[in-house]
This record gives structure tokens, sequence and C-alpha cells, in this order.
């Protein structure tokens, strides 16, 4: 029952009773407090991998000051292979005892603890708080150092710099003991290929992942076309296949409105086209796929994160990003389309802004172990050509887009060109080629979907007869 009072309680705000004492956060709310108890005693009864899992994302600065002591003993007795046991505490560790008023505090603390299954999660909480309550303290010392005549930009830079250093350091990058790094290589190395292949984020695309096995975690991917190609076409449905994997992932928009990029999504699962959902008036049919989308759509919500900010530079985009990874976990992110963000900095060159969007979109899957995902758009020279087919030469505004990217594939539709057939003699009626042109860790060709031009759709080929004729099946099992 305390357990799930400290649940109900814990979303209660109480910020405003903090009083600042410079670079010492404040734990005022009892039910973090109480939360950060339960989580500390969870470790001593939890089941091992549950432990290591909270481990990860805990460090002693997170917990109060009058507790922290049971942290670092807990940690040093992990890392020393001893038992953790409350019982081992009290007898082995003075430091333990002397956290608490009696042993009968220990057995009550003991009694709350919080279960093995929650404890990842609640491990999330503790370390949500400590930053809350980090950043009233901090910001609380910005507002006297206003008040008080400091200069306002000074103060803005300190800022951003201080709440930067508040990111979790798993959702930061930086230094990293290298004999870790070669033994999870070594055992990756010793992994089958099923293990191997395991280790990517698949994209749903039965073709390209075959051919380029999906995306690693901290790669940027650029995938450049021409307009009308179907760029944010082809964003939806990666998306889409994201979302019936499970992966939670976020869609930065930087062109069309979040209303305009919903409709896209709506058109895609119910088949309806978007100008039907946008101007026309739906049949009777149409209107029922849409009435029955209301499942899919929830799905939608818990999984994927739209941002329409069109001041999304590449420094704001990296923050939210970080929101996004220690509020949901997402594993990706879609930004459509690179030439389009602002830089929020001046450049002598376009060349050299766009060199620094596509550096820092990378610098941003690097540190924070996501995978980017980039629309870029390709220069005219593409339309002089005989067969129309881009290459990495016909990035626009390139200056270091290529050479930045983990892997680079170009979205080619001969139909578009009123080109019947591709270069084999394949009919291209309704198809698509995703031509991977760079892959750093492993091969390069083309890859074929289904187009569907109503939907702006793209599928594996051949294509599904369900959905055809714009009829609809059930999303959560396709």
């Amino acid at each position: 029952k305390r357990q799930q009072n400290a649940m109900h309680k814990h979303k209660i705000s109480d910020w405003k009773n903090v009083k600042v004492q410079k670079s010492s956060p404040q734990w005022t709310s009892e039910s973090a407090r109480n939360a950060a108890r339960a989580v500390l005693f969870g470790l001593t009864i939890g089941r091992a991998d549950d432990v290591a899992k909270a481990m990860a994302v805990l460090s002693g600065e997170h917990f109060p000051e009058d507790i922290r002591p049971i942290y670092d003993i807990i940690k040093r007795r992990i890392e020393a292979g001893k038992s953790i046991e409350v019982r081992h505490l009290i007898d082995e560790e003075i430091d333990f005892n002397l956290c608490f008023k009696s042993r009968a505090d220990i057995a009550i603390a003991e009694s709350e603890a919080e279960l093995s299954s929650l404890l990842f999660e609640r491990a999330l909480y503790v370390r949500e708080q400590y930053i809350k309550n980090s950043m009233v303290t901090m910001m609380s010392e910005q507002i006297m150092k206003l008040e008080g005549g400091e200069d306002v930009f000074d103060i803005m830079m300190t800022t951003e710099q201080e709440i930067g250093a508040l990111y979790p350091s798993d959702i930061q990058g930086g230094l990293v003991d290298v004999g870790t790094i070669v033994m999870k290589e070594i055992n990756n190395a010793f992994m089958d290929r099923t293990e191997k292949e395991s280790l990517y984020l698949k994209t749903g695309f039965a073709d390209i992942d075959a051919k380029i096995n999906g995306f690693m975690p901290g790669e940027f991917v650029v995938v450049g076309a021409r307009p009308g190609m179907g760029k944010t076409g082809f964003g939806v449905s990666l998306s889409l296949n994201l979302v019936r994997k499970g992966i939670p992932h976020a869609f930065f928009e930087v062109e069309m409105t979040k209303e305009q990029l919903t409709r896209r999504y709506i058109s895609q699962l119910t088949g309806v086209p978007v100008t039907t959902l946008s101007f026309g008036e739906m049949n009777p049919k149409q209107r029922e796929a849409v009435e029955g989308s209301f499942n899919k759509v929830i799905r939608l919500n818990s999984l994927l994160s739209i941002d329409d900010s069109s001041e999304a530079t590449p420094i704001y985009i990296r923050n939210r990003t970080k929101q996004l990874i220690a509020e949901r976990g997402i594993k990706l992110i879609i930004v459509d389309y690179l030439q389009k963000l602002p830089s929020g900095n001046k450049f002598s060159s376009r060349e050299q802004e766009v060199s620094y969007l596509s550096g820092q979109l990378a610098k941003l899957a690097k540190d924070c172990n996501i995978v980017v995902v980039a629309f870029v758009q390709l220069n005219r020279t593409v339309e002089g050509r005989q067969d129309k087919r881009p290459s990495l030469a016909d990035i626009r505004d390139s200056g270091s887009v290529e050479q930045d990217a983990h892997k680079v594939g170009f979205i080619y539709r001969p139909e578009y060109y009123n080109i019947q057939q591709f270069e084999s003699g394949e009919d291209a009626l309704g198809k698509a080629d995703i031509d991977w042109q760079k892959n750093r860790d492993g091969s390069i060709g083309r890859c074929t979907l289904c187009f569907d031009d109503k939907l702006t759709r793209f599928r594996d080929k051949p294509m599904d007869t369900t959905w055809t004729n714009h009829n609809t099946r059930d999303y959560n099992n396709s």
C-alpha cells in the first residue's frame, strides 16, 4: 500500500518550497526520498538482471546525502562479488548501520523495498528527481544573479552549459573504460550471425534489412532524393515499421506542420489518400477505415514523438532528443530534412553551413548512441542524366554530408520520369529503388520496394494484395 501511495504521490511538485543552497540539490519531496530509499533496499533483494539494469542508470549523487553511503556500499560490494543482502550489510558494514537510528528503522525500510520488476522504472524516477532538484537549485541561483545585475547573455550561456551537464552520462557520451569496450567487442565477435544481427535496429523492410542488416545504434544515416520521390513518405513508412516492432522513436519535421505529417500517418494506416483526408469527402468504406483506426493511433502515441518546430537547430534537436531518451527511451530519430534545418550560426558559405548541420547530427548519433536518419535534397544535375539515377556527388550544398554519414541511400522511382523498366528489365511501375551507395560496415546495393503513389507509402514487394485498392487490415497484426 505504501508503494502504491508513493507511485501516486511522486508526480506532486513541491518545488516552490525549495530553499536555495548553492550547488546542493534540496530533497524536499518526502515521496521522492521514500522512493530513493525503496530503490536502495530493492537492490538488496532484486534479481541480478534487474539490479544490473537499475545500477546502470544510477550513481551515488542521485540519492539524498543521508542515505548516499548505502548506495556506495552496495556498489562496492557488487564490484567485489560480495553479498548485498541486508543481513550481511548489517553484520559487515559499519557505515550502513550509521545511516539508521535503530535495527527497527532498518526493518521498516527493508519492508518497503521496491519490487524487483519495478526496480529499473523506479531507478529512472529517482534519477529524474535528482535532476529536477538540481535544476531548481541551479535556476534559483541564476535568478539571483539576474537580480544582482549580472549580464543576461553570460547567464544564458552558463545556464545552457549547466543544464547540459545535468544530462545522465548514458545519454551524454564521454570517457569510457577501454577494457570494457574491448571485452564487449570480443564477446560480439564470438556471437553467431543471428545474435550479431540482433544488435541492429531493423528497418522493417525485408530487402533493406537483408542488404545492410538495418541500422546500428550510433549511426548517422542519410537518405537522399529529388523532390517528388517521396522522402517524407519513406520516413513515415519507416516510422510505422518501427511502431510495429515496438521501437520508440521521434520524427523532427521542419517542412510540414505536425497536422500535415499526421495526415500522412493516417493515410498510410487506413489506406485513405491524403488528398481525401485534407480536401475531399470520404466514402462509407473510407469512413469506416478511419473510424476503425483508433487502436492504431493509440499505439502510435505510445511509440512516436513528433516535433514540427521551425526553429529546430542542431542544439534544439540534441536537447529534445536527450529529453526523449530519458523520458521515453527513444532509439532513433528521423529528420526531414537536413538542408531545411536552421543552423543557429552565421557561415560564410552555404556549403559550410550544411557541413556543420550534418556534423552535428552525426555527433548526436554517436554521443547518444542512437540512430539518426536524415533526409537530404539532391541537386538538379540528376535530371540531366538519361537514367536519372542519383549519386553521392548529387547531395545538395554538400561539403561533408557523405563523409559524416555511416550509410547513404537514395530513393529512385523510374515511374516519376516516365521510365517503364529498371536497367535489369524488371517492370518499374509502382516500384522504387533504395540505392545504398555507402555503408561503412557492410555491403552496398539496390533494394526494391513497392510504392503507392496515392498514399506515398513504401512496402516490401511483392505488394500485399490486402493493401491494394486502399483496403485495410489490422495494423497491430501486420
